[in-house]
């Protein structure tokens, strides 16, 4: 395994698989703790927990996962890396950081940038695909 990871090429819906990985652990993390608290009965976490939970789940976690689906099954493969592609991965993985951080703790500035974010990361998106999508039959 280590020997093959030189041959390794990281695309973008690489990225998009390991930056979705890594919020549904972060999430999936909160989640746990969030059982441990509602089974011991003690409170823990702070008050924001149980949105943060399904928040970093869906904004960081399933859109990533679906964006690295659609760019395995439209984006042909190409020995160059879109500087577009992981702008748009690294903004949409900031956005679900921000969205679960800042409802944990009640950071409403966080929401803002949350929603700049997802904005500017999905208009890239939009951008990338729409002349795949325009062809398919």
């Amino acid at each position: 395994m280590a020997a093959r990871i030189n041959k390794t090429r990281l695309g973008v819906a690489q990225l998009a698989i390991l930056a979705s990985l890594l919020t549904l652990v972060l999430g999936g993390l909160l989640g746990v703790l969030l059982q441990f608290q509602f089974a011991s009965a003690s409170a823990f976490l702070p008050a924001g927990a149980f949105g943060a939970h399904p928040a970093t789940m869906v904004a960081g976690y399933l859109v990533l996962m679906g964006m690295a689906l659609s760019e395995l099954s439209l984006m042909p493969e190409s020995a160059r890396v879109s500087r577009l592609g992981i702008a748009q991965i690294i903004l949409l993985f900031l956005a679900g950081l921000a969205i679960g951080i800042g409802i944990l703790l009640n950071l409403t500035p966080l929401y803002g940038l949350n929603t700049l974010f997802a904005l500017i990361g999905v208009l890239i998106y939009i951008i990338r695909f729409a002349p795949k999508i325009a062809r398919v039959n």
